[in-house]
């Protein structure tokens, strides 16, 4: 069978029903993603941070990226989600890590870890994503030489 946008499709809907909204909070989360006041917030940091992934531009790399992330996940701190000083661009790699890391480091076991420190400072946050295992709650976080204030920039 040769393979075709129609199956991009099929996949795209079937994924959305049974992951990106299959909980009153995914659902809610998702509409926020598809509205205007979202478009706009992200048109905003793109364009006030020229389309440079932050957590590259902490470690001196020019990165270009057009993915907004919330530096505080909104799973963890939903009233962050419109709040424009936890929004940075991110590149695709950097995103991936930062993903794996949040797992690890708001989660366990799909459960978010009510006594988890958010971290909103990017160069942190970029520093423990890139630890071997990335969780700060097993000590690697004592190597970060940055400035530990919640301040989004370094």
């Amino acid at each position: 069978m040769k393979w075709s946008h129609s199956h991009d499709k099929q996949y795209a809907k079937r994924y959305d029903k049974t992951k990106r909204v299959a909980t009153p909070i995914k659902r809610e989360q998702h509409k926020f993603y598809k509205s205007k006041q979202w478009q706009d917030l992200r048109t905003v940091v793109l364009n006030k941070q020229h389309y440079l992934c932050q957590y590259c531009l902490t470690e001196g790399r020019v990165t270009q990226g057009n993915t907004i992330d919330h530096t505080i996940p909104i799973n963890f701190d939903p009233t962050k989600k419109d709040d424009v000083n936890n929004l940075n661009v991110i590149c695709p790699e950097c995103h991936r890590l930062k993903t794996d890391w949040e797992y690890k480091h708001y989660y366990l076991h799909g459960k978010r870890i009510v006594s988890a420190e958010a971290i909103s400072n990017v160069k942190e946050v970029n520093y423990l994503m890139r630890q071997s295992d990335g969780n700060p709650q097993t000590g690697n976080a004592k190597g970060f030489k940055g400035n530990t204030k919640n301040s989004n920039r370094s």
